[in-house]
């Protein structure tokens, strides 16, 4: 078990690096898929470690003892390395969650950087308008996203939602009259 844990800490070291790295070094033009894509690479890089002598070799360093045993049985090996990769998948998606879509997708961080590039970080109601009718960029850059979702489709000028998009604006619609987050 502890092999499990160490190894999926390592992957999602592994995978902070080359996230961190890939998405500074480059400009990533659908950076969620890639991301994804990232996130399952190095899951797949987990298992082959989990399962390769480098597993053990690794689990060795740890001075510590394993409650399963030394020799744990196929099953119980195939269960380890089911709760590390587990492990790992949470912790990728309370970053994601958590940090990489507030970063990318929020409109108010957005709005907090505008006022903190400004010269004494304030703007006025006008600025704000200005700048975001001279930036009509941050709307189109969520449509082409919900696009590139399938939450919606361009259908000559206008978008529309996709079966995708229906559920998910009810569910949200729900959510939020049931929560009383209306107008927040």
């Amino acid at each position: 078990m502890i092999k499990a844990i160490v190894l999926s800490l390592l992957a999602m070291l592994t995978f902070f690096i080359l996230h961190f790295t890939w998405f500074h070094l480059r400009r990533v033009k659908r950076r969620f898929q890639s991301l994804v894509k990232l996130f399952i690479g190095v899951g797949v890089l987990y298992a082959i470690v989990y399962w390769s002598s480098l597993g053990d070799y690794i689990r060795g360093l740890i001075p510590l003892i394993d409650p399963g045993g030394d020799n744990p049985s196929f099953g119980w090996n195939a269960f380890y390395c089911a709760t590390g990769f587990f492990y790992y998948f949470f912790t990728f998606l309370g970053y994601v969650m958590a940090i990489y879509f507030p970063a990318d997708r929020s409109i108010a961080l957005r709005i907090a950087r505008e006022v903190y590039k400004h010269k004494n970080q304030s703007l006025t109601m006008d600025e704000f308008k200005k700048i975001f009718e001279a930036e009509q960029v941050i709307f189109q850059r969520r449509f082409n996203e919900m696009v590139e979702s399938g939450y919606l489709v361009y259908v000559g000028k206008e978008y529309r939602l996709t079966p995708l998009g229906r559920f998910t604006a009810a569910y949200n619609e729900f959510l939020i009259r049931f929560l009383n987050l209306e107008g927040g």
